[in-house]
């Protein structure tokens, strides 16, 4: 998988989110086996770099500065800390803005 496929492919999951308020862990009951994640992180971007730890590639579009996508300042970090399903909805679509961006900024 390169990158674009793999900022496309999450595009497809964080869009699903956004509208649905669901979890990861729901994607693959409503998509075909190729969206099926492969590392334990459940995020194509994480299986493009091989980060099977808590290390973050520099090239993620997700990392911001030295502060990985769990970082309690980070928009996925506010996803999974959400207490509402509107509030999930709200950060996964943030998610899929900065996923845009980055696949056209290349």
């Amino acid at each position: 998988m390169n990158r674009t496929t793999a900022i496309k492919k999450s595009i497809k999951l964080w869009v699903w989110l956004a509208r649905t308020g669901k979890d990861k862990d729901d994607f693959d009951e409503d998509f075909p086996f190729e969206y099926l994640f492969s590392n334990k992180n459940g995020c194509y971007l994480c299986e493009l770099y091989h980060n099977e730890s808590l290390h973050c590639n520099n090239l993620c579009p997700l990392k911001r500065g030295t502060h990985p996508c769990y970082s309690v300042k980070e928009v996925f970090a506010k996803w999974g800390g959400a207490d509402t399903e509107l509030e999930r909805k709200f950060y996964a679509m943030k998610i899929v803005n900065k996923l845009k961006n980055a696949l056209v900024e290349g």
